[in-house]
């Protein structure tokens, strides 16, 4: 995870994107495959700057816990009702493997994917989050698996649904 932020002459902050960044392995050869970018527009300083999430930034923390939901109800539902688990994308959805990426293009081709055993819920935290977008990451047990992962979670239209996912499944 890393970040920039662009600023005036004047050395004024413009706007911050703070970046994470998923590497694989393919081959025995490591690279970047894919980044989640959160842009944050900075609207000033905050009421309480020791609180924001950028120096002089905005708060966005109801934004990390509208992902976090989203992707709590997610896990909470894939294997017991893959429909209702489907719900909580956005499509086209996308999943980061090495060496390719999978596209989902609706619900229907989801839910063919999704496994039929219900994951154990172990852990959902928003890594970064901004006004439309954040990072979460999560940990679930699943065939007696620690699966560990990272998603980004997009507000469009003011529904907080995940579009991308990038998963270590242990083998």
């Amino acid at each position: 995870m890393g970040g920039w932020t662009r600023y005036t002459s004047d050395d004024e902050p413009i706007i911050s994107n703070l970046v994470t960044y998923i590497a694989t392995e393919v081959e025995g050869h490591w690279g970047m495959q894919s980044r989640y970018g959160i842009d944050q527009e900075l609207a000033g300083p905050a009421a309480d700057p020791a609180a924001c999430d950028e120096p002089g930034g905005t708060r966005f923390d109801s934004n990390a816990r509208n992902a976090e939901q989203v992707v709590t109800a997610a896990l909470a539902t894939v294997g017991a009702d893959n429909s209702a688990c489907a719900r909580h994308f956005h499509f086209p959805y996308l999943v980061i493997r090495p060496g390719r990426i999978q596209s989902f293009a609706d619900a229907a081709h989801l839910q063919r994917r999704l496994p039929e055993t219900p994951l154990q819920l172990r852990k959902v935290r928003a890594l970064q989050a901004g006004p439309t977008g954040a990072t979460v990451a999560l940990e679930a047990d699943m065939f007696g698996s620690r699966v560990r992962g990272i998603c980004l979670v997009r507000a469009e239209h003011g529904d907080w649904r995940i579009k991308s996912g990038s998963f270590v499944v242990p083998r």
